[in-house]
């Protein structure tokens, strides 16, 4: 039996699954970009740790890209003008941080990421991206202050993976249920493998995987601090999806039904009319520490 019958008796059989190797946006069947479609900016961060106010950037991948802003097709993936840099971070890369990236302190010695081409990428973006936003959008605006103002959505909590029967969002996984596999953990593979996710269907979509991102990222969403809740109802709190913020001492949620939600918390926690602190989150603060 040779190779491409071994393949295909694979791709037949329910016993096994074959994942191919993930290669680069010239493989992938992209139409090319036109004049109405919007550039959207792909990014990753590598790091010395977790801590997104002390630890520091090694490693920095921007990956500008053009899709359809009212179906969110994936047009074109512009790999010319994308930044893939290393940088030395001024201390030594914990060894917890190489084992998970690979990159060495003799990798980032005397590099330097070229902040004018990051500045004038950015600024040419309609929508910043990445796989857990959370962390990348607060490493990008405390290095680089453009990214403040832009709006961003993420490709790990702006899709709903559990409803599509997706039990993980993790980048690698979600590649593999599309039958591929990649190196992960480098900035310029995981920029590559968030767009490849991004320009796909799921079968419960009519439009790729980008579109129903873009919906979610442009949600109008309220923050709601449930100030001087009592202590023993806390469990009740948690139960509903709150969290715990022990700098300020309060419980909040981020919420889509503001004044149901407001309603709940009358009723159940403090038992009569309250009027507590809230805050709009949408795509140009969500991710950030300004919410």
């Amino acid at each position: 039996m040779n190779i491409d019958d071994a393949v295909r008796a694979i791709e037949s059989s329910n016993e096994f699954k074959l994942l191919r190797s993930l290669k680069g946006p010239s493989d992938w069947g992209l139409k090319g970009t036109n004049p109405t479609a919007l550039t959207g900016l792909y990014v990753d961060v590598e790091t010395t740790g977790l801590s997104t106010s002390k630890d520091e950037i090694v490693e920095l991948c921007l990956l500008p890209f053009s899709y359809d802003p009212n179906t969110g097709e994936i047009l074109d993936v512009d790999m010319a003008n994308a930044i893939d840099e290393l940088s030395d971070p001024g201390i030594p890369i914990p060894i917890e941080a190489t084992q998970v990236h690979g990159i060495t302190n003799e990798d980032v010695a005397g590099k330097t990421i070229n902040s004018e081409a990051v500045r004038r990428l950015a600024s040419r973006a309609e929508i910043i991206i990445s796989h857990n936003a959370s962390f990348d959008r607060r490493f990008l605006e405390r290095t680089w202050p453009i990214f403040v103002d832009k709006p961003w959505g993420c490709s790990l909590t702006d899709i709903d993976w559990r409803s599509f029967s997706i039990g993980s969002g993790k980048l690698d996984y979600l590649v593999m249920k599309l039958g591929y596999f990649f190196d992960g953990h480098r900035a310029l593979n995981d920029c590559l493998a968030g767009v490849f996710l991004l320009k796909n269907n799921l079968p419960e979509l009519e439009t790729p995987i980008m579109g129903e991102l873009l919906r979610n990222a442009r949600k109008i969403e309220t923050k709601i601090e449930a100030q001087g809740a009592p202590f023993d109802l806390k469990e009740m709190l948690k139960m509903r999806g709150y969290r715990w913020q022990p700098v300020d001492r309060v419980w909040w949620i981020i919420t889509s039904e503001r004044e149901a939600e407001l309603q709940w918390l009358e009723e159940h926690i403090y038992k009569r009319k309250v009027d507590l602190p809230t805050q709009e989150v949408n795509a140009f603060n969500r991710f950030s520490d300004r919410v």
